[in-house]
Parts: structure tokens; sequence; C-alpha cells
């Protein structure tokens, strides 16, 4: 993912099947979100209840390099 992030634009992560996400995982995601900022984002599709929960505590859904897609294109 390092290198998608280096080269700017939009990265999209289907989470429709994670159900689980622990702080490492967390961290790679807000960490790229912050490099990608300004070109692209990280879009995160379709995450799961529990994982969308977290995100929205963390505040992620606020950072400029993250999106959250919940619903079907």
């Amino acid at each position: 993912m390092l290198r998608a992030v280096q080269d700017g634009g939009d990265i999209t992560l289907d989470l429709s099947g994670v159900t689980f996400m622990d702080s490492t995982a967390i961290q790679v995601l807000l960490k790229a979100g912050k490099r990608i900022e300004g070109r692209g984002r990280i879009v995160l599709y379709h995450p799961g209840t529990l994982v969308q929960n977290v995100l929205r505590l963390i505040k992620a859904d606020l950072m400029p390099g993250l999106r959250i897609v919940e619903e079907d294109p």
C-alpha cells in the first residue's frame, strides 16, 4: 500500500468482509490517510458495523485523506 500512497490518487479498500480490526491495522489506515492527503484519499468501502463504529469513535471519518463509503455504488 505504501507504493500506491506514494503514487497518489484514490485507493479503494473493500472492507465488506472485515469484522475486526486491531490497533495496528487502524494505525496503518490512519498513517496512509495522512500521507496521501491532498493527493488522493483512502476510500474504505463498506466496513462492517463494528469496524465502522471504531473508525467513527476515533474520528477517522473526519480525516481529509480518508473516506468511508457505506452504501453500494
